[in-house]
């Protein structure tokens, strides 16, 4: 497959996670964001229209901005997994993108609805958020390279359990060190109710199980269809 073919994947397949993220941001998070600015008792400046289609558009850009990488990680990804189906295969990355990407950093610093506070401040909360990201892609890539590194060179099969499970723990460790180094987030809701905060971000974290769960089976739905170039030209840049 040329880069050009693994191009247009990741673009049908972030067009149509993105149209169904935008949908679940207007059904699903939007009247939740009203309520709760209506709880704060201040009128926003800009039209609901306005800032529904705002939130759609964004909704379809950030799909094709997440897709298009996640096609051109594919191939690689499809030659390491063990599954013969590309269904599985693609489900399983983006399984692993949503736990480095989303609920991972959800976890470590939740999502608010407005008007609710924490005693961190904006760019703390961004700081940690993506520090997650990145200690849980870094635990991946190591885990991982180390194994398929030192396999080769591990005749015995117990060696190679010992190799996979020290792997692992690479990983679990590096995903668990933001949770431990953070500082304590408290929120500070004001007029916001509980059961409106908490509902918001059990919510978000559906919403992206949603995008990634969809964009992944739109990529595997999709990846067969520009499979048939010929072996010369696989994985060759266009031009």
């Amino acid at each position: 497959m040329t880069i050009l073919r693994a191009l247009k994947v990741g673009l049908a397949a972030g067009l149509v996670a993105g149209v169904v993220l935008g949908a679940y941001i207007l059904l699903v998070m939007g009247p939740l964001i009203d309520e709760a600015e209506a709880f704060e008792g201040e009128e926003n400046p800009v039209s609901l229209e306005l800032r529904r289609a705002t939130a759609f558009g964004g909704a379809v850009l950030i799909g094709v901005l997440i897709g298009i990488p996640l096609a051109l990680v594919f191939p690689l990804a499809e030659s390491l997994l063990p599954w013969r189906s590309v269904v599985w295969k693609a489900l399983v990355l983006g399984l692993l993108a949503y736990l480095i990407f989303s609920l991972l950093p959800i976890l470590n610093v939740p999502t608010n609805p407005p008007g609710v506070e924490t005693n961190l401040s904006v760019e703390e909360r961004e700081f940690w958020y993506v520090g997650t990201m990145i200690s849980a892609l870094g635990g991946v890539l190591a885990g991982f390279g180390l194994y398929y590194i030192l396999t080769p060179r591990t005749k015995s099969a117990t060696a190679r359990k010992f190799l996979l499970g020290g792997s692992l723990l690479v990983v679990a460790t590096l995903w668990t060190l933001p949770f431990l180094l953070r500082p304590r987030i408290e929120r500070i809701s004001g007029v916001i109710p509980s059961g409106l905060i908490e509902t918001f971000y059990y919510l978000t974290v559906l919403e992206w199980a949603v995008f990634w769960v969809v964009l992944s089976t739109a990529l595997a739905l999709l990846w067969p269809r520009f499979r048939t170039a010929p072996a010369s030209e696989s994985f060759r840049s266009p031009g």
